[in-house]
């Protein structure tokens, strides 16, 4: 069987034709649009659109990490989230390399990380095309599949345009639920250039475990394990969501009573597996042991999962398509018809666990529907000529239903990209204490989680993941601004600390000023914020 899917392969060009660039090249445009609008879009009167093309809460995230290794030239960082004590453990590869980039060239920091995206679209693609081949040995049908994966997808973001005639505890599921940031389809991921970069390394290394059972060779598992190491320390969901294959491979032939070959894999998979695991293992231990990380790491499993209950919605026409060529694969008895079938359970599992934070895992769903549905457009397309005129109408209406998504989630991208307005007072008060030397920082959430973007500073609260105890910190903050808590406990914690500068809102009650006002060796005042110089 090895011989014959080598041959039927290695006859056909490695490279794509022309048109199928086209795919990454209309993706990374309509995924750019958001960010485009918030460089062309007035905002309105007092208010200033920062360059965020998406999910701002993650997008000032990377920056801090992106900055922090623009200036420092490490790739060992520290969480510029908190104020705690910490050794710099975090190691974020892609965020590292993008720093350098932004060091070398002098480029800034938020124009980097939005067009990093257009590379890593092409990249993914491109790897894209050789993942198909051993799966669709047609090119056309890998072509159709190309397609699918750029443009296919559910019916959330048309639902999502009905949210407000629903009752107000739904709006909230229903928004949260069927958002594009969850990645429901593919294209919906490809605002994020880390899942992007997660979802290639996921290509690299789940090709070899896809293909027919004792066909690879020994540089097939090395690429396995390989990818799998990069995949879980770029992006480690992606690289749990490997791990998921290779376990759940063995589980799904077990349950529908097909014989697996179990000391080939165990010689080949877990040959990769161990070494790969113990290295991540030593380098966990090593990273746990500073306090910092251990508890921000904690929060990595969680009980927030989708529920397959969705699908209908989120894939709809796509998951048709989806499950003909499904039993398409089953009668033609294709090689490769269980490996991805337990891609695709491996997945769901975990994206509805509750103990994973599933909801991660969502993005990865998406790509293995699509080369199951290839085959099924296919067969629809070629028999399109002799259908009758009103299957042809039905057919052309449900087409037209999988692939309007990336226009109606680029329009609401776009929407909520020039929605994220900042007062310029704010972002002023942002830039002033971004001219000090680096420090530690207490100023309100909103302005901690925006401030590592910008500078060198770390911020007593900021990013809700990223921060320690941070909803209780967040709290204080504001029980201080409501005249609420006893400003002498600001005053011991700045003291704790070590704060080097304290930045308050206007609206701060004059007695929160008035503690901290002896202890400090200047007072300025920025838009009507005060910021102190801590001695």
């Amino acid at each position: 069987m090895h011989s014959q899917l080598d041959s039927s392969t290695a006859a056909e060009p490695d490279r794509p034709p022309p048109v199928y660039w086209l795919i990454p090249l209309l993706v990374a445009g309509l995924r750019a649009m958001p960010y485009l609008a918030t460089r062309w879009v007035a905002p309105l009167p007092g208010l200033t659109i920062p360059p965020v093309g998406y999910n701002p809460t993650d997008f000032f995230a990377y920056a801090g990490f992106v900055h922090q290794s623009a200036v420092t030239g490490h790739w060992l960082l520290l969480n510029p989230f908190t104020t705690a004590a910490q050794q710099a453990r975090y190691f974020l590869p892609l965020f590292s390399l993008l720093g350098e980039l932004c060091r070398w060239t002098g480029w800034e920091v938020f124009q980097v990380l939005e067009w990093a995206r257009v590379p890593l679209v092409f990249l993914f693609f491109g790897v894209l095309w050789r993942f198909l081949r051993p799966l669709l040995p047609d090119p056309r049908q890998r072509l159709i599949a190309g397609c699918l994966v750029g443009f296919s997808g559910g019916m959330d973001g048309l639902v999502l345009f009905t949210a407000p005639f629903w009752p107000a505890r739904l709006q909230t599921v229903l928004l949260e639920s069927l958002s594009h940031d969850q990645g429901w389809s593919t294209f919906a991921s490809m605002n994020n250039p880390l899942w992007v970069a997660g979802l290639i390394l996921t290509l690299v290394a789940v090709r070899p475990l896809l293909l027919p059972q004792g066909t690879q060779r020994p540089r097939d598992w090395l690429q396995f394990g390989l990818g799998f190491l990069a995949a879980f320390f770029v992006h480690p969901y992606s690289g749990l969501a490997v791990l998921g294959v290779a376990l759940g491979l063995p589980a799904v032939r077990w349950v529908i009573g097909l014989q697996l070959d179990r000391r080939r894999y165990l010689l080949g998979a877990g040959a990769a597996l161990v070494p790969a695991l113990g290295v991540i293992a030593l380098v966990a231990r090593w990273q746990d042991q500073d306090e910092v990380f251990r508890r921000t790491t904690q929060r990595l499993l969680g009980d927030y999962q989708l529920s397959i209950f969705w699908y209908p919605i989120t894939f709809g026409g796509l998951g048709v398509l989806a499950a003909r060529g499904w039993r398409l694969w089953l009668r033609t008895a294709a090689p490769c018809r269980i490996e991805v079938g337990a891609w695709i359970a491996s997945v769901v599992f975990l994206h509805t666990s509750s103990l994973f934070n599933g909801y991660h895992f969502v993005f990865q769903l998406h790509l293995p529907l699509c080369i199951l549905a290839a085959g099924a457009l296919d067969d629809l397309l070629r028999h399109w000529p002799t259908d009758p005129p009103g299957t042809r109408l039905w057919a052309a209406l449900g087409l037209a239903v999988v692939f309007q998504s990336p226009l109606v989630l680029t329009w609401r991208s776009v929407n909520q990209a020039v929605a994220f307005q900042v007062p310029v007072e704010v972002m002023r008060a942002v830039a002033r204490i971004s001219r000090e030397r680096p420090g530690k920082v207490y100023t309100s959430s909103e302005i901690g989680e925006v401030l590592p973007a910008y500078s060198s500073h770390r911020v007593y609260v900021g990013h809700w993941f990223l921060t320690p105890d941070y909803l209780t910190k967040r709290n204080y903050f504001i029980a201080l601004r409501e005249g609420r808590a006893d400003p002498g406990g600001l005053v011991e914690l700045v003291q704790r600390e070590g704060i080097d500068y304290v930045l308050l809102p206007p609206a701060m009650p004059a007695p929160v000023v008035d503690a901290l006002r002896p202890r400090a060796k200047r007072v300025e005042t920025t838009e009507g914020f005060t910021l102190l110089f801590m001695r």
